[in-house]
């Protein structure tokens, strides 16, 4: 029997703290343009999973899709992602709090609202979770352990 293969494709992980705090409270919206899935949520109740949109690649549904986003109300910084990406041909991203660096974008300080009980990077680039209400564990975690935690609490 053949082993079956599959298509892989690029999905770029991006930190919430790119986008301004408007764009965080859109993009949990299940109406969003482009949206397709919400994954990764730290805790039932947190209300922040990572938000995962698709980014269409052919030029004219592009177009389309950029002019329904900006309609949606995001703004030029998530826009700016939008391009980036349809410019790179990664079809989609994952917008979360926890996720990874990107040059050449402004950041903005409300990081995914999660000020009390976010995840960050510390100095030395490992994940660190905060205490919160909710009671993440002390201490610094790696993304594996970070990664189990959330998927416990899932």
């Amino acid at each position: 029997m053949k082993k079956p293969e599959f298509d892989i494709y690029q999905v770029a992980d991006v930190s919430t703290k790119y986008i301004t705090k408007e764009d965080g409270s859109l993009i949990g919206r299940l109406d969003a343009p482009g949206h397709v899935a919400c994954i990764d949520p730290e805790d039932a109740e947190s209300e922040s999973p990572g938000d995962v949109f698709a980014v269409l690649q052919d030029g004219r549904y592009h177009r389309r899709q950029m002019a329904e986003l900006r309609q949606f109300g995001f703004s030029s910084a998530f826009l700016r992602i939008f391009r980036a990406l349809y410019r790179q041909r990664i079809p989609y991203v994952r917008f979360d709090a926890g996720s990874g660096e990107a040059d050449g974008l402004p950041e903005f300080e409300w990081w995914g609202g999660r000020a009390e009980r976010g995840v960050e990077l510390n100095a030395t680039g490992r994940v660190q979770l905060r205490v919160g209400k909710e009671g993440f564990p002390r201490g610094r975690h790696s993304d594996r352990v970070r990664h189990a935690f959330a998927l416990r609490h899932w």
